[in-house]
């Protein structure tokens, strides 16, 4: 390298200590290869990329040496970086990058459109209960009732008998009447007298349901007229 390749290092800033600043593409870091002349003689090994203040892509690089040089005299191999003292024979190849929103400045500005999906869906309309109780009705009626009794008395009587009858009815004997009343007895038959049926049916009806959906409009104007796009 000659003495006019070299800059001053506080003209630049080194690309590692820039967070918003990246390369372009992974193949323009060329740190870590080897710099050469033209005729592959090794010059040192490159440490860094510099950064230009003010300018908005990497101007230099610096080798592990500290010596820094300008990037429009490398041309950018695989394995290697050749350096051109007069830049003569440069390629596409020069190492560039940029800053955030440096190279692209722009706002993003959403468009939005709310989409609306009508359907239906079950939901409770409330009960109808039917409740069923046990309740009890006195039922009367009169009754007459046939009660017996057995009455024992003594008549006088003043009959003459011949000893033939006296002697038959000389003899032991027991006499029984019984007594037969009546009481009431109570019988009861269960019918079904009604039946009280629970069902339901349905009707279709027809409901008109309006919904608002929301989107985004841009305007852009431009010399007084105002084009809309949606």
């Amino acid at each position: 390298m000659t003495n006019e390749t070299f800059r001053h290092e506080d003209q630049f800033a080194h690309l590692d200590s820039l967070s918003d600043w990246k390369l372009e593409n992974s193949e323009q870091d060329i740190r870590g290869r080897p710099l050469v002349t033209p005729t592959n003689v090794k010059i040192g090994v490159i440490d860094d990329l510099l950064v230009e203040k003010g300018a908005e892509r990497v101007s230099a690089i610096k080798l592990e040496d500290d010596r820094i040089c300008a990037v429009e005299r490398l041309e950018i191999e695989a394995d290697r970086v050749i350096y051109h003292p007069k830049g003569a024979g440069v390629v596409a190849g020069t190492v560039a990058g940029h800053h955030g929103d440096a190279r692209h400045k722009e706002k993003r500005i959403p468009v939005v459109e709310e989409k609306v999906a009508i359907g239906k869906r079950m939901v409770d309309g409330g009960a109808i209960r039917v409740t069923s109780n046990v309740v009890s009705e006195k039922v009367a009626k009169d009754l007459n009732l046939r009660d017996e009794t057995v009455r024992v008395e003594t008549r006088e009587v003043n009959r003459k008998v011949t000893p033939g009858q006296a002697d038959a009815m000389m003899k032991d004997g027991t006499v029984e009447m019984r007594e037969h009343d009546e009481e009431a007895v109570v019988q009861k038959q269960a019918f079904v007298t009604d039946e009280v049926v629970v069902s339901k049916d349905a009707d279709i009806r027809k409901e008109r349901v309006e919904e608002s959906a929301r989107r985004t409009d841009i305007d852009v104007e431009k010399d007084r007229e105002t084009n809309k796009r949606r």
